[in-house]
């Protein structure tokens, strides 16, 4: 076995020779790593160079500071848009936070009138309880406590009473107005026990003739310049016929009562009609429900001339009429309505005077021949009316009218 020597390796070449090729390889590789870039960087600077600057590959070309700028104008566009739109939503937000609190203190509000509301309507109520209380226990002392009504005719006819004027004489079948019957007719006639009305002093007076004149008599009995004349189917409260009352006083060469009628002239017929209708004005107060003076009883007995009560006697009808006449020929003043009483109604009542076809007739007549008599027409037209100074007066629920009801 021989030991490799002279510089040979295993592969039969010299030791030498392979390190040599490994400094070649290391120099290529240096130059290619090293001196190459440079040459290629000097080379395309040169070229970069002599083909002219828009022919350059490296380094900066003409107008691209003026796309840098036009990019900055950009960008700093969009910016201020951006700013802008939020300025805008800030405002948005800030006005629709106004708007939620207006909105929450009209909630607020709402709530609180909601309540004072509802604090009103409690009162209301209290009040409206009060009152129907007040109603009950005033209607309990204005309405004593009655008992049945006694017959005031026996059963059979006196004879000593007088027999009856005229065939037209009232019976159940055709009378309207049992007070303008006869005490003959056979009508009865009901009072109460006056032993119960012990604060009231009630007096019957028996006439010896029936007429509607009666009526206006001046009777002896009454000691009161007042008369409150009223018909039996008249429906009046206590504080109604006060409130007439304390009017009349104030009026009292009036006549003061509760409906109201007045008369108007007929073209065609060339002639004074009577007419019960609602009307804006009135020139009568008819004496069924109202308050007049007692001198006036007295001059409408013994004064007015004695063509108007016979034709109240001959019609049984008109004898209000007259009184109006006779009052406003007297003092030439119209008389006075109170409250909005026009008309009263009889439910119990199956007939009424009023209704019948020929009553609307005979006042046409009185009334033409009453200015006859008198020589013009002493009537006068008002459209005044008395209420209540409180009337539809809202109140607060501890005050009191003087009257709820007028």
């Amino acid at each position: 076995m021989q030991r490799n020597g002279g510089g040979v390796g295993a592969g039969g070449q010299p030791w030498v020779l392979r390190r040599v090729r490994l400094t070649w390889l290391s120099f290529m590789l240096f130059f290619i790593l090293v001196f190459f870039p440079l040459i290629a960087h000097y080379y395309l600077t040169t070229i970069d160079e002599a083909g002219g600057p828009d022919k350059r590959i490296f380094g900066p070309r003409p107008g691209g500071e003026l796309c840098e700028a036009k990019h900055v104008q950009d960008l700093c566009r969009i910016r201020e848009s951006v700013s802008e739109e939020l300025l805008q939503l800030e405002a948005k937000r800030q006005e629709l936070n106004g708007e939620i609190a207006r909105l929450n203190l009209r909630i607020e509000a709402c709530k609180r009138s909601i309540d004072s509301a509802k604090q009103d309507l409690l009162q209301l109520k209290n009040v409206i309880s009060q009152t129907e209380h007040s109603y009950k226990e005033l209607m309990a002392q204005n309405q004593p406590k009655l008992s049945l009504p006694v017959r005031l005719l026996p059963d059979k006819e006196d004879p000593g009473l007088p027999p009856p004027k005229s065939a037209r004489s009232c019976r159940l079948r055709s009378c309207f107005d049992y007070a303008r019957c006869p005490l003959t007719s056979g009508f009865p006639v009901y009072v109460y026990d006056t032993g119960l009305l012990s604060r009231v002093r009630l007096q019957v007076v028996r006439t010896e003739k029936n007429s509607l004149n009666n009526r206006f008599l001046p009777w002896d009995a009454v000691e009161t310049e007042a008369i409150l004349s009223i018909d039996d189917d008249a429906h009046l409260r206590h504080d109604e016929i006060m409130f007439g009352f304390r009017v009349w006083r104030e009026a009292r060469d009036r006549i003061v009562g509760f409906p109201g009628r007045y008369h108007a002239w007929d073209v065609n017929h060339q002639s004074w009609l009577y007419n019960s209708n609602y009307s804006c004005e009135l020139s009568m107060v008819l004496t069924g429900a109202a308050f007049f003076h007692k001198y006036y009883a007295y001059l409408y007995s013994y004064v007015m001339p004695q063509a108007i009560r016979d034709m109240v006697d001959e019609y049984i009808n008109c004898e209000d009429i007259a009184m109006n006449f006779l009052v406003s020929h007297i003092t030439r003043k119209p008389p006075i309505k109170v409250t909005s009483r026009w008309t009263f109604r009889c439910p119990g009542c199956p007939q009424a005077l009023s209704h019948d076809d020929s009553h609307f007739h005979e006042r046409h007549k009185c009334i033409n021949f009453f200015v006859k008599v008198y020589g013009y027409m002493p009537l006068l037209y008002t459209q005044f009316r008395v209420d209540s100074v409180l009337f539809k007066t809202r109140l607060p629920h501890d005050k009191t009218k003087c009257f709820k009801f007028i």
